[in-house]
């Protein structure tokens, strides 16, 4: 160790010391950029998806805790009690627009147990009732809305206008 350290000393005096402060501090930047990127990044990344996870099976856990609260003594007797389970977020929104007949251009699950859905031509009306039945049936509620309008110049003004929509659903809590 004395040799290395004695081989690093005479490689270091050939610079000036404006060069060897340069050095060492990029050095130092260097070794604490590999310790974040090789050691605490992806230790961070794997925290937000067992976080992640979690949340998600909280909310099913809570969903679950909800429905056995209105088993009454006389099917807990019985044993006849069933618990009809809320489909995963996703399975939800593509039910209701399937019985809407409406056309999800994109879908992604966040990180937040969340949903991010696109809607691309969707009439007002169409949209409204879409989060209606979403909110009664399911009880996804919506954290973020981003609508845009789309007209068409051949499109006559007395129609239902046309709407691009991003969306963040949500089972309400």
């Amino acid at each position: 160790m004395d040799k290395l350290t004695h081989i690093f000393q005479t490689w270091l005096t050939r610079f000036t010391r404006r060069e060897q402060i340069m050095l060492l501090l990029g050095g130092a930047m260097l070794f604490f950029a590999l310790v974040y990127f090789a050691l605490l990044y992806p230790m961070q990344q794997s925290l937000l998806a067992a976080e992640s996870k979690f949340l998600a099976s909280e909310g099913r856990y809570n969903r679950v805790a909800a429905q056995l609260k209105n088993i009454t003594p006389q099917q807990q007797k019985t044993g006849q009690a069933s618990i009809v389970t809320t489909p995963d977020i996703r399975s939800a929104v593509i039910k209701v627009a399937g019985a809407l007949q409406i056309t999800l251009t994109r879908i992604q699950l966040e990180r937040s147990g969340s949903i991010a859905v696109w809607l691309d031509q969707i009439e007002s009306p169409r949209f409204y009732s879409f989060m209606q039945r979403l909110e009664a049936d399911y009880a996804v509620v919506a954290d973020q809305v981003t609508m845009q309008m789309m007209k068409s110049p051949d499109q006559p003004s007395s129609g239902p206008d046309a709407l691009r929509v991003q969306l963040s659903l949500r089972y309400k809590k």
